[in-house]
């Protein structure tokens, strides 16, 4: 794996493991616990899966026909690329792009843990052998920054679970 992504592997990772480390011991009553209009952890976890699966999804197929006719990052795209991650990295909470389904919150946490482990073994195996000379191509298209290249991919990826450990803090203590 090229350093740069291994970097951005090894920050993604440390997020996941943070976020294991927060549930660790918590009951299938309180993973489903929810206040009105609030999502349980247990679907904090199963939206997580389903952006992670999604974008690399995503990714393979964008790069299937090979990177030739892939478009190169901008300033523009550069700009909006590092605004994900800041606005993911910012107190703010935002609603879910409406194209992720809706997480249920039915599976248990071993099902969701094993859901993780498997879109994140997919994804080692994508990244391990993503060129370095195509780091500048428009790989994939999120929802609100539009276009990215692969490192503002994993930033958002990162990014993103860090984005939720404290909605995970705050279903934890509204439990008491």
């Amino acid at each position: 794996m090229h350093e740069e992504i291994q970097i951005r592997w090894n920050k993604m990772e440390e997020a996941r493991m943070q976020f294991h480390v927060i549930m660790e011991h918590w009951s299938d009553k309180e993973l489903r616990f929810k206040t009105e209009g609030s999502w349980s952890a247990a679907q904090v976890m199963e939206h997580i899966v389903f952006s992670e699966t999604g974008t690399l999804g995503y990714l393979k197929k964008k790069t299937s026909g090979g990177f030739d006719t892939i478009e190169m990052i901008s300033d523009e795209h550069r700009k909006n690329g590092d605004a994900l991650k800041n606005r993911l990295e910012s107190n703010e909470q935002y609603k879910a792009p409406a194209m992720l389904p809706e997480p249920v919150g039915d599976l248990t946490r071993e099902e969701i843990i094993s859901r993780w482990d498997e879109a994140r073994k997919g994804m080692k195996e994508f990244l391990t052998t993503f060129p370095a000379e195509h780091f500048d191509k428009l790989v994939f298209r999120h929802p609100l920054a539009g276009p990215i290249n692969i490192l503002h991919t994993l930033d958002f990826l990162g990014a993103h679970i860090g984005h939720h450990i404290p909605q995970i803090e705050r279903i934890k203590q509204s439990q008491h």
